[in-house]
């Protein structure tokens, strides 16, 4: 019994190696980062912008006016896949990748200044509506990108890498609310500036770049 529960753990363990031997592969490891980092962002956005929007500090939206201004992310989520499968069949998944990840710096950067126009209604609600806008295309063009681009970098063990990517997204979407959160508090408490809520956006928006 000891010697076949010895073979056992001997062949599941060479078999695990050689399940995650593709991670010696620079590029794997990138595209595997690369998703973990999207994760954090996504979740990270959505954590800090309710609190954003409310905040006395940035543009005091009430619970309603923060529904709304959600409705244009909304509806990019639902339509932007459709331009998508078009974009990545025309120009690759590494070009639609690089909108995504455009699309998010633009968000970190663009929304925390948009408290410059919270006393100019229609200039701020055309800001969030452009924000909205590129939240949705961020996210829709970054994660299906960076898993095409995993698999055609992968020759084999394509379940145990793409199990491996969803794993550690999933850690990250854990970890991002508790940062996030609280990066915002901690900014919020030391200086109740404007400028320095938003800090939190422009770090976040470095982790995708």
């Amino acid at each position: 019994t000891r010697g076949a529960s010895r073979r056992w753990l001997r062949r599941t363990c060479s078999e695990t190696a050689s399940a995650f031997s593709s991670l010696k592969k620079t590029s794997i490891r990138i595209a595997i980062a690369l998703s973990a980092m999207n994760h954090f962002h996504v979740i990270g956005m959505a954590e800090l912008f309710p609190l954003y929007a409310t905040s006395p500090y940035a543009l005091r939206l009430e619970p309603h006016q923060v529904a709304l201004a959600l409705a244009p992310l909304a509806t990019m989520l639902l339509t932007w896949p459709f331009v998508f499968v078009r974009l990545e069949r025309v120009y690759g998944c590494v070009v639609t990748l690089r909108i995504g990840m455009s699309a998010f710096i633009l968000v970190s950067i663009g929304l925390p200044a948009l408290w410059l126009t919270r006393d100019h209604q229609v200039l701020m609600w055309v800001g969030l509506v452009l924000v909205g806008l590129l939240r949705g295309i961020g996210g829709n063009s970054c994660f299906p990108s960076l898993t095409l681009l995993l698999n055609s970098l992968l020759t084999d063990n394509l379940g145990a890498m793409n199990g491996l990517n969803a794993s550690v997204g999933s850690g990250m979407r854990a970890i991002s609310p508790i940062v996030c959160g609280s990066l915002f508090s901690a900014a919020t408490a030391m200086s109740g500036a404007p400028y320095a809520v938003g800090l939190p956006f422009l770090l976040n928006g470095l982790l995708p770049i």
